[in-house]
């Protein structure tokens, strides 16, 4: 595991923004396991999925903040947002889960002058779009 590590934090040098360094998908597109690097303060835009997932900070620390959604989602790609909580997910946090669609609408990021490192297992593929 620490070879690995090494490795990622020696690529995520002078990178800006967050990205995927590995993929492994299930047969037949049953899931996918994906390790993330995060630079310093980086971060995602607000999303959700159309899928369920799950994801484990390894190295550092990501911050997650979860989104309640006030409107009725009749407006193509508009969605009226309230933070309802933010977690700090470090290695020993244990994980973090989200459902499909208004379930799962959040953010990830890396608040931290350091590197960190997650692993993210997504189930199968519910809908046509993850927004």
């Amino acid at each position: 595991m620490d070879e690995c590590v090494h490795f990622l934090h020696g690529e995520a040098e002078g990178a800006e923004d967050w990205y995927v360094a590995h993929t492994r998908e299930g047969e037949e597109g049953s899931c996918s396991l994906q390790v993330f690097v995060w630079p310093p303060e980086s971060r995602t835009q607000v999303h959700d999925y159309t899928f369920w997932g799950v994801f484990r900070c390894v190295v550092g620390t990501i911050l997650e903040e979860r989104y309640e959604r006030l409107d009725d989602g009749s407006r193509f790609e508009h969605a009226r947002l309230r933070k309802a909580w933010q977690v700090p997910w470090g290695p020993e946090d244990g994980v973090s889960t989200v459902l499909p669609g208004n379930d799962g609408i959040h953010r990830e990021g890396n608040p931290g002058e350091a590197t960190a490192i997650s692993v993210h297992l997504y189930g199968p593929r519910l809908g046509e779009v993850d927004g």
